[in-house]
């Protein structure tokens, strides 16, 4: 699954106001009659619940509205270009890590939460000889507001990226279906020479450039909605687990890393009338906080989860090695635990303070005296078997009465 894309986007500048003069026969000196540009398109990002990643966006460097057209002769006004809009998953976080001026001032004065008026924008007048040929360029409007160095993340793979280690702002995050929001506004369009007659200047030469359309950099991180985050090593039985608690059907395999992307199922309680939405996060390896594994890809769909649910469980090769002890068993996987605890606090140090209940699976393994050591060693914790069906009765009762507490 693609969950993370950098893709830089503009949008359209308004139109040019004009210069020009009514000229007609039998009409002398008719006077200024430059029309107004138009506004240039604004890019707007909608949620979509159709969408179940960032494929489409994953090719794409740059996004650009189109740009308002000029104003015309006779107070003609230029058309304004339609705003863009693009689709993207629900979940789907838009972080900037560079900007323009424009989009700049709006996140300062505004917090980006609605678009300038035009009396917000300063506008640029430029000025034209007899003739009508302008006696200079038009202003570029570069990204002058750079949070990170962007040129130095070219080349870096998404697997290897941990954005919380880059300097950027949270723009929005799309939750809901239909969910709109503006990411560039387009500039405004510049007034003709008309706007600029008066009894002290009755042919105008000058008017106004089009509005800088805002331009920015962003990273879109898609991450998973789920109630409950399944947290483990590969081959502990998460997919198992949750083909048994939904109706979710994961591909199910006797080696690591059958999961390569989040799979999502739906734990009912029907007597409390509520849904919790569970995700099978891709199996976790010692290192993956360092983008070892799968990473990065693993992690980054965690920090969306209310609840994590820990799910430990022994190799056959341990538990049937005669010179380990119960307790050195049991050992084991209080390790596991504080490995799976200590990478995520490498990655993103909130984590750990979300509420967690922990599983230990393959009870069908374990003979009465290890599950004694066990349960001495994780007195909160639920010991099940996802082949027997060994307490996955109590399984649903277990989280759901932790889920209303936290």
């Amino acid at each position: 699954m693609i969950d993370l894309a950098k893709i830089t986007i503009k949008a359209g500048d308004g139109g040019d106001g004009k210069v020009s003069f009514r000229r007609e026969k039998y009409v002398l000196k008719g006077g200024p009659d430059g029309g107004y540009g138009g506004n240039g398109g604004s890019v707007i990002f909608m949620a979509d619940r159709n969408l179940a990643s960032l494929k489409q966006l994953a090719h794409i460097r740059e996004i650009t509205a189109d740009s308002g057209k000029a104003g015309g002769e006779k107070k003609m006004y230029g058309a304004q270009a339609p705003d863009l809009t693009i689709k993207v998953p629900v979940g789907t976080v838009l972080w900037v890590v560079a900007e323009n001026q424009l989009a700049y001032d709006r996140h300062m004065r505004l917090d980006n939460q609605r678009p300038f008026s035009k009396p917000e924008v300063t506008a640029v007048k430029y000025f034209t000889n007899y003739k009508g040929a302008r006696t200079e360029r038009r202003p570029v409007d570069q990204i002058n507001h750079y949070y990170e160095a962007v040129d130095q993340l070219e080349n870096i793979s998404f697997a290897n990226l941990n954005l919380n280690n880059i300097k950027k702002y949270k723009l929005v995050e799309l939750k809901e279906d239909g969910q709109k929001f503006m990411v560039a506004q387009g500039g405004f369009g510049g007034r003709g020479n008309t706007a600029f007659r008066g009894s002290r200047n009755t042919t105008p030469l000058e008017a106004e450039w089009g509005g800088a359309g805002e331009k920015r950099i962003i990273f879109l991180e898609l991450k998973i909605l789920a109630d409950l985050g399944l947290v483990g090593f590969p081959s502990v039985g998460k997919s198992t687990l949750l083909s048994k608690l939904s109706q979710a059907k994961p591909k199910i395999a006797a080696y690591d890393f059958t999961t390569l992307e989040p799979n999502l199922g739906i734990l009912e309680d029907k007597k409390r009338r509520q849904q919790l939405v569970l995700a099978d996060i891709p199996g976790l390896i010692e290192g993956a906080s360092q983008g070892k594994g799968l990473g990065y890809s693993f992690l980054r769909h965690i920090e969306a989860c209310r609840l994590l649910v820990f799910v430990l469980a022994l190799k056959e090769s341990q538990v049937f090695d005669e010179q380990l002890s119960k307790q050195n068993k049991a050992s084991l996987l209080q390790e596991q635990l504080e490995k799976l605890k200590t990478e995520l606090v490498s990655y993103n140090p909130q984590l750990i303070d979300k509420e967690q209940l922990v599983i230990i699976n393959k009870a069908d393994l374990y003979d009465e005296e290890l599950k004694v050591a066990l349960v001495k060693l994780f007195p909160k914790a639920l010991l099940i078997s996802t082949i027997t069906g060994e307490n996955l009765a109590q399984l649903p009762e277990f989280i759901f009465s932790k889920f209303s507490n936290s």
